[in-house]
């Protein structure tokens, strides 16, 4: 018995061999369509990323590049990070301060300035947290054909930048001073 598969996102076509072998190949074509989909939309995201925040980051005194950004400051290091769910379309962009000379990890290794993340501090804010009172994801799922929800996305962040300035000014658990991850050394 011959197989003849024709391929269309949503749509399989098999001449029968087994019930199994048919449930199987359309439950694989509809998770192949939606990685498909998935993957279109990060780069559709990343793409309106660089095009609209990136300069923006710059103006601002950022370095690095997706997912992480730092801002040297004299009396600290203002971190940035994107982090993209593994299951779905959103993302957050936590945001922490640290020691103008890095930090100190897991059993006394250095992590230098040019070198840390939001990720390796505790305490962090997810960026419109404090607007939305909730823990804000930006979600890039649905699309319009009356505007590109990608560059909205992008000039939200803009828009919520204050919430980002105003914490990292106030340092609230003063992680300028700290020099270990979990802040259990001050200077």
């Amino acid at each position: 018995m011959g197989v003849w598969l024709v391929w269309e996102c949503g749509k399989v076509s098999l001449e029968l061999i087994s019930p199994l072998f048919l449930i199987f190949a359309k439950l694989s074509s509809e998770d192949f369509c939606r990685e498909m989909d998935r993957k279109e939309k990060r780069n559709k995201i990343d793409k309106a990323l660089k095009e609209i925040l990136i300069p923006f980051l710059r103006e601002k005194g950022f370095k690095g590049s997706l997912p992480h950004f730092r801002r040297q400051q004299s009396d600290r290091i203002n971190l940035l990070t994107f982090q993209h769910s593994l299951y779905d379309t959103k993302f957050v962009i936590e945001i922490a301060n640290c020691h103008p000379k890095g930090i100190e990890g897991f059993w006394e290794k250095e992590i230098p300035k040019n070198k840390v993340t939001a990720h390796h501090m505790a305490y962090r804010l997810r960026l419109g947290s404090e607007k939305h009172n909730t823990d804000y994801w930006f979600d890039y799922s649905k699309e319009s054909i009356f505007s590109d929800n990608y560059k909205l996305i992008a000039k939200e962040i803009i828009d919520l930048w204050n919430e980002a300035e105003n914490w990292w000014e106030r340092d609230p658990y003063d992680q300028k001073n700290l020099r270990t991850m979990y802040g259990t050394n001050k200077v």
